[in-house]
């Protein structure tokens, strides 16, 4: 006697189950708006009003808008020049080029606990000039008070023009009245924090007009007394969340394991690895009960609150999926997961007494 093969049918089984169980949860699911929907929204419109004046900058310096710039938001850099320090993703600064970052940010904050009145300080680098803007009105639409560093050097389709580089934008933009803070510091960034590998005489030039701005030129090729420097100023305004945007080297380290950091929101647990002197400012403030963002793989931090990446056009304010949460009915959850596994359970075990049955019914035969 041929034996029927159950798996197949038992498979079939399952998938028609699991999707009832998938179609159950999405009908008794809730979406709401977030809780602090009116703090992102005055985050996204100021993000927007700063970018729309970075492209009237640009314009003025006859910085061109890159064909690959989809959305023409003026954002991106160019692909490779004197002042590019690192191979960067086009996706990903286009994808944040979007005030719907700003948004992001907020809950990124809320969920790190900062509140109104808070301190947060921040080290960006220029390789993501919109995503260091969505810091800055995210804090500004919060009543959070932002002290932040800034670099020059950027990767790949970043703030890599050497007209107008990322310090330059965020002193035109509080100069303008557009954010309620300017750069506490500033570096050249790249490599070693002081440029190595960027262009001297474009360097020269940048550090001449960042110095006529009476910004704070900072300059140490030690890591270690880089490092002590940035943290001291930090630490002056006792914060109380961390962000790093990019990958500057005195936010992620030296270390081995500098490039594993989670990314988003990073609370600080009590078995945090030994700080030495490699560390950087993410581990040593988590090392102190500080909680930090990470911002710097925006395709797993997108994907984590359901926003597109890359994105081909630009979502109207509250429109985006981070402006709003999802709840589930849990009651519910459970039943149609227990009946979803009850159904498979039901139909294996009928199928496993059938087979026990049959192999009776052969060996009875068998035997006379």
């Amino acid at each position: 006697m041929k034996r029927e093969n159950s798996y197949p049918r038992l498979l079939i089984l399952a998938a028609i189950m699991v999707t009832i169980f998938v179609w159950l949860i999405s009908i008794y699911s809730d979406t709401a708006q977030y809780a602090h929907a009116n703090i992102q929204e005055k985050a996204y419109l100021q993000m927007q009003q700063c970018m729309n004046a970075v492209k009237q900058y640009k314009t003025a310096l006859n910085i061109p808008i890159f064909s690959y710039d989809v959305c023409q938001t003026g954002m991106l850099g160019e692909e490779f020049n004197e002042i590019t320090t690192t191979i960067g993703s086009l996706e990903a600064k286009r994808t944040t080029a979007d005030p719907n970052m700003a948004a992001l940010v907020v809950r990124l904050l809320v969920d790190a606990g900062v509140k109104e009145g808070d301190v947060v300080c921040a080290n960006f680098s220029g390789s993501f000039p919109s995503l260091n803007i969505a810091v800055i009105a995210a804090c500004d639409a919060m009543d959070v008070h932002l002290a932040y560093i800034t670099s020059v050097g950027s990767s790949t389709y970043g703030a890599n023009n050497p007209q107008l580089t990322f310090p330059e934008i965020a002193d035109r933009l509080y100069q303008d009245g557009l954010i309620s803070s300017n750069s506490i510091m500033v570096t050249a960034g790249g490599d070693g924090d002081v440029g190595l590998g960027m262009n001297p005489e474009f360097l020269s030039q940048i550090k001449s007009r960042i110095i006529q701005l009476d910004l704070n030129w900072f300059e140490q090729s030690q890591y270690s007394d880089n490092i002590k420097v940035k943290k001291a100023l930090f630490d002056r305004f006792k914060p109380d969340c961390f962000v790093s945007a990019g990958g500057n080297i005195t936010s992620l380290g030296i270390g081995s394991g500098s490039d594993n950091h989670p990314q988003g929101v990073i609370t600080p647990v009590v078995d945090m690895k030994i700080i030495d002197e490699k560390s950087g400012l993410i581990d040593r403030y988590l090392a102190e009960g500080i909680p930090v963002v990470n911002l710097l793989n925006i395709k797993k931090i997108t994907a984590e609150y359901a926003m597109p990446f890359d994105p081909m056009v630009i979502e109207p304010v509250g429109k985006s999926p981070v402006f709003h949460t999802v709840s589930f009915n849990r009651i519910t959850i459970v039943f149609s997961f227990l009946l979803t596994l009850s159904f498979i359970l039901i139909h294996s075990l009928r199928r496993y007494k059938s087979l026990i049955f049959a192999k009776k019914e052969s060996e009875n035969i068998l035997s006379k």
